[in-house]
């Protein structure tokens, strides 16, 4: 299970994750990478479809400079891969916290100090209130541009969330623990927006399990929305809210439709970015 939690969030308290995340790479087998260093610190392109122009429209989300994200600690290294999984977790730690914004701190400490993931782990983070958090940081992004996770080709931010897994996902999390509770409608109601959203703009059918190649070559096929543990040795996120997960994807395909499967493989190709956010 997820386990990140004290009362009182000390950051001396030893915090465990039953499945860790990890650096990884990214890649399509259905576009030709082209491979070249650049003055910029990018490394690696690919022909990839652009994102649905046509898609929904992006909900409000708290950016990390309004929840105080300290970006002297986050590392200046990033790697980007096509969106083609969307994960769900749930922090385990205790339900409806008095001050979201100091959960979204420590998890972004936690990642960067302890666990040394280079940022926060999860790609996006709901509290109790539906209240939507931008979580890994992928770009500067212009006043009045909506947020993304993803860098201007639409490509998204690799994250920590779940090990071997995180090349070409989208880990979101909900904070509170829902083996002991079940998550607040709100917080329901933001998930399934940020699910419908990402599934329209990178064409995932929400119902269909499609083929996922992890950044050992390893062929997988899941759920292209999932509940950590269909993935990992985890009882993330949480049992009543795994159990919601088959109603909110027939609410997710409802407003984001359905979509041919396309497997990206992870290995074949990578962008990597290096130096101060672009």
């Amino acid at each position: 299970m997820c386990t990140f939690c004290t009362p009182s969030l000390d950051r001396r308290t030893i915090l465990r994750h039953a499945i860790i995340g990890g650096s990884v790479l990214a890649a399509s087998p259905l576009w030709v990478a082209s491979l070249a260093h650049s003055a910029t610190g990018v490394v690696g392109s690919a022909r990839i479809p652009d994102v649905n122009t046509r898609a929904l429209s992006p909900p409000a989300i708290v950016s990390r400079r309004q929840w105080g994200a300290n970006e002297m600690i986050r590392a200046n290294q990033r790697q980007f891969a096509p969106v083609r999984k969307l994960i769900v977790h749930h922090t385990a730690s205790p339900n409806n916290p008095r001050n979201p914004l100091e959960v979204v701190r420590f998890i972004q400490t936690y990642y960067t100090l302890d666990r040394k993931y280079g940022d926060t782990g999860y790609n996006f983070i709901i509290d109790h209130k539906g209240v939507i958090y931008e979580g890994r940081a992928s770009r500067r992004y212009s006043p009045g541009e909506p947020i993304t996770g993803e860098d201007s080709s639409g490509w998204g931010v690799v994250g920590a969330h779940a090990k071997n897994n995180n090349a070409g996902s989208c880990g979101i999390c909900l904070i509170g623990d829902f083996d002991t509770a079940s998550p607040t409608d709100a917080a329901l109601a933001s998930l399934t927006t940020v699910l419908a959203w990402k599934a329209n703009r990178h064409r995932i059918d929400a119902t269909r399990s499609d083929t996922y190649v992890d950044i050992h070559g390893k062929r997988r096929t899941y759920p292209n929305i999932s509940g950590h543990r269909q993935i990992g040795e985890t009882l993330c996120p949480g049992k009543r809210l795994f159990a919601l997960l088959p109603t909110i994807r027939t609410e997710v395909v409802h407003r984001a439709g359905h979509w041919a499967p396309i497997t990206v493989d992870v290995p074949a190709v990578i962008r990597q970015e290096s130096g101060a956010l672009r």
